[in-house]
């Protein structure tokens, strides 16, 4: 970060078809919050994650990311 004068910026997380950034954090964050997290739900976007089993797991889970809200490619 020093090396580079990079150090405000922040984790960001997203896919092509949720138009790109779904979670981010913010510069005012720790640094081992930026570096080990994707950061928080960007507004106005829900996401949840889905277990095997259908279930809504809770955060920290695995499963599949499902995520609704104004950047999601029609069709998905």
């Amino acid at each position: 970060m020093s090396e580079m004068n990079m150090g405000q910026v922040p984790t960001c997380y997203g896919m092509t078809e949720t138009s790109p950034v779904s979670f981010q954090s913010s510069v005012d964050d720790p640094l081992y919050k930026r570096c080990k997290t994707v950061g928080r739900v960007r507004p106005r976007l829900e996401v949840k994650i889905v277990h095997e089993t259908g279930l809504i797991g809770p955060v920290g889970a695995q499963g599949e990311l499902c995520t609704r809200g104004y950047s999601m490619m029609t069709g998905y």
